[in-house]
């Protein structure tokens, strides 16, 4: 959270680029389409399963297993240009190592619960369609 607070506000208010602008809106998009399939299940925001919760499997997260974070580090992205500088780039990727590291964890939790979670692996990414 601290890397997030820290480029949102160490920069401008809002992205100046149309890359940043445009890295924003997709972000924007990507969280409303998790929070939208979110919405009527029992997950909870915590890394354990909540007690009864099935596997999300619609929606964005019939494409990406991790739309929040996803949403997350586009989200941050969009401010890194404004304005540049090296110790925000290494706030961002310090914040892309945090969420990988969540993300084993995770999954590690959700193989564990879910039966099924080793098959949603094999046909969904984990961040980025057809990128990772």
């Amino acid at each position: 959270m601290l890397c997030i607070v820290s480029l949102v506000w160490s920069g401008r208010c809002w992205p100046h680029s149309s890359t940043g602008l445009l890295l924003l809106l997709i972000a924007a998009l990507v969280l409303i389409a998790a929070l939208l399939a979110f919405r009527r299940s029992r997950l909870s925001v915590f890394p354990e399963p909540a007690t009864g919760a099935k596997l999300l499997q619609h929606g964005i997260y019939a494409y990406i297993r991790h739309p929040l974070y996803t949403a997350v580090l586009l989200g941050t992205a969009a401010y890194l240009p404004a304005p540049w500088a090296w110790w925000r780039g290494l706030l961002w990727l310090l914040l892309l190592i945090i969420l990988l590291l969540k993300i084993r964890f995770e999954e590690s939790l959700l193989r564990k619960a879910f039966a099924d979670y080793g098959s949603y692996q094999q046909h969904t990414w984990r961040l980025l369609p057809l990128i990772y």
